[in-house]
């Protein structure tokens, strides 16, 4: 009951460091007092790293003047993790998470948008020729054309974007061009 107690009054500490009346010091002694109580109630075994990151809030406060709130984003911490647990890699992370939250938003539209045309077709290179053949076995392949921009009905895209297809009466997919 005394850690609890103990927590509780970091918390109201907290609250009062943005009324600017909270030195680092005074709040040093209720997070080691409550990491103190915290290991007598439940042992070494339950400390976590948040203990211990806890402690680095004094030095903030003393640098800084103030400290800042996080409780908005612990609240959007599960949309945060919704698009970027996919991302082990740093290499171009801001992309692949802008990535995501825009396939994401497409996902959420439901507007259909068909494409209503190429915008200066040509034959593809031979290379994506033989690509295309193998996808598409029974189609002829002087029949078929492609281009890296297309026109739409709101518009058009190009290659790189991010689109939503859709077929009359079935599922869509959402694919980069």
């Amino acid at each position: 009951m005394s850690s609890l107690i103990a927590a509780l009054l970091c918390v109201e500490i907290l609250q009062a460091v943005k009324r600017g009346v909270v030195t680092a010091e005074v709040l040093f002694d209720a997070i080691d007092n409550h990491a103190k109580l915290f290991r007598a109630a439940y042992g070494a075994d339950y400390v976590r790293p948040k203990h211990h990151w806890v402690l680095h809030l004094p030095g903030l406060l003393r640098k800084w003047g103030t400290l800042l709130t996080t409780l908005t984003q612990e609240r959007k911490h599960r949309m945060v993790r919704r698009y970027t647990m996919g991302h082990r890699s740093l290499k171009n992370f801001e992309v692949g998470v802008m990535q995501e939250i825009t396939c994401h938003a497409l996902h959420k539209f439901r507007k259909e948008l068909p494409i209503a045309g190429l915008l200066k077709p040509c034959p593809p290179r031979r290379m994506v020729a033989l690509a295309l053949h193998e996808m598409f076995p029974g189609a002829n392949p002087c029949k078929i054309l492609v281009s890296p921009h297309a026109r739409c009905t709101d518009g058009s895209v190009h290659a790189g974007d991010v689109v939503r297809i859709a077929e009359a009466g079935n599922d869509f997919e959402i694919g980069k061009l």
